[in-house]
């Protein structure tokens, strides 16, 4: 029988430890966020027997944790990645577009003040 796990909510004393700690930022992607936009994630997932204990704490912003869910930190990097690639096309694309508008704005501007 598969057991039913309920998030953990890591609350009081222990979470402000850990947001201290951790400086009051996601430690996934960087982000600085209000202390009540953050949580605490289990880097080894509660699902998989992971404990409460600090060294097993880290901060993180909710979009981190949620797209991170009860993945090990392994499988969360695999998923970053896999997404990255999705859109790394794109993003060239959109950079491209980005600097060639640059130009044509600088090439307009300088075309209409003569």
């Amino acid at each position: 029988m598969e057991k039913e796990y309920t998030m953990a909510c890591i609350t009081g004393k222990k979470r402000n430890i850990v947001l201290k700690r951790d400086k009051f930022k996601c430690q996934y992607c960087g982000s600085k966020n209000n202390k009540n936009d953050l949580v605490i994630d289990h880097i080894y997932p509660k699902s998989k027997n992971g404990s409460n204990d600090l060294d097993n704490l880290i901060t993180s912003c909710i979009k981190c944790n949620c797209k991170k869910n009860d993945h090990s930190l392994s499988d969360f990097k695999s998923i970053i990645k896999e997404q990255y690639a999705q859109h790394y096309d794109e993003i060239v694309y959109l950079r491209k577009v980005i600097k060639n508008l640059d130009k044509i704005i600088i090439l307009k501007n300088s075309t209409s003040s003569k």
